[in-house]
C-alpha cells in the first residue's frame, strides 16, 4: 500500500506545525478537528510558533476587539518566524476573507466553509509547487503563494 506524501521542511524534515485558539469552545473543538487533519497528513505537532513551518490561527469575531487581536497574531508571527506559513481560519476568515488575504504574511485564509479541508488545502499546496514549505515566498512580490482565499456561502455547505 503507498504510503501518502509528508510535508518536509526545508531541512527534510518532517514539518511542524503550531494552533492559536481565539475564542469560544466551538473554535477549541475546531481546532482539534484541524490537528487531527494535519496530523492524518504527516504533519508533526511543535510546541511553539517559533518552531512550526505553519502556522494556524484559528480566529473569532465576535468583537472588534477580537478582530485585533487575531491581527496582532499574524503580526506577531510574521515578526518572530519569517519563514512561517500563516493560515487564517474560522469566523474572522469566514467574515472578511480579503481583509485577511491582505495582512503581509498570510499564506492561506480558509473561512468556516472550507474549515473541513484544510488538511487537503496543504497538501495540495505543497505537491502543486513541488516545493518545500520554506520555498513558497512568503512576503515576497510573487502572489501566487500569499493570501489565497478559500471561503464561500457557509449556508451552501452540509459538512
Amino acid at each position: 500500500m503507498e504510503q501518502a506524501p509528508r510535508f518536509r521542511s526545508y531541512d527534510n524534515t518532517v514539518a511542524g506545525y503550531y494552533i492559536v485558539n481565539f475564542g469560544c469552545r466551538a473554535q477549541q473543538a475546531d481546532g482539534s478537528a484541524i490537528e487531527r487533519q494535519l496530523a492524518d497528513r504527516g504533519l508533526v505537532r511543535v510546541t511553539s510558533a517559533e518552531d512550526a513551518e505553519i502556522v494556524v490561527l484559528n480566529t473569532c469575531t465576535v468583537t472588534a476587539a477580537a478582530d485585533q487581536d487575531a491581527r496582532a497574531a499574524i503580526r506577531r508571527v510574521r515578526r518572530e518566524q519569517p519563514e512561517a506559513k500563516i493560515l487564517v481560519t474560522g469566523c474572522y476568515a469566514q467574515r472578511a476573507p480579503e481583509e485577511i488575504a491582505a495582512l503581509n504574511g498570510v499564506t492561506w485564509v480558509v473561512g468556516n466553509s472550507h474549515k473541513h479541508e484544510i488538511g487537503d488545502i496543504l497538501m495540495v499546496a505543497s505537491q502543486r509547487n513541488f516545493l518545500p514549505l520554506r520555498d513558497f515566498n512568503v512576503g515576497a512580490t510573487d502572489s501566487r503563494f500569499r493570501g489565497t482565499i478559500y471561503a464561500s456561502d457557509i449556508f451552501a455547505h452540509t459538512e
